[in-house]
């Protein structure tokens, strides 16, 4: 099964067993962007629908360079602005934060929380 969705996306992602169980891996940005859209073209119904909105904001803020410490010409949010978002959108993920991350980012932006609103009339 994990093969035929990694074909259909193109075979840009890589399959891995991990404790028992195989995992669909998508690296890189670029693959990234590529499952994005479609899922926004077919959104998903379930709570996931609220972890997709999370890890689209986090690929806007790469796509734009906000990830990144140090200022870069070509990127738009290059500080540490970026990626201190990006750990306080981690926080509404399933597992939230670790331990790791609470110590080196003890002060996280307030975000706003993601709604749960699947879009059924395009069923």
């Amino acid at each position: 099964m994990l093969q035929k969705i990694n074909k259909f996306f193109g075979n840009i992602g890589e399959i891995y067993m991990n404790e028992g169980n195989y995992d669909l891996v998508f690296s890189g940005l670029n693959k990234c962007l590529i499952v994005r859209d479609h899922f926004i073209k077919y959104p998903l119904l379930t709570y996931r629908l609220v972890y997709f909105t999370v890890w689209s904001q986090v690929l806007d803020i790469m796509q734009a360079g906000g990830h990144f410490f140090a200022p870069f010409p070509w990127s738009a949010i290059a500080t540490e602005e970026g990626l201190l978002r990006i750990v306080a959108l981690r926080a509404f993920m399933k597992k939230g934060i670790n331990e790791d991350l609470q110590q080196a980012f003890p002060v996280l932006p307030s975000v706003e929380a993601p709604l749960y609103n699947p879009q059924l009339e395009t069923i």
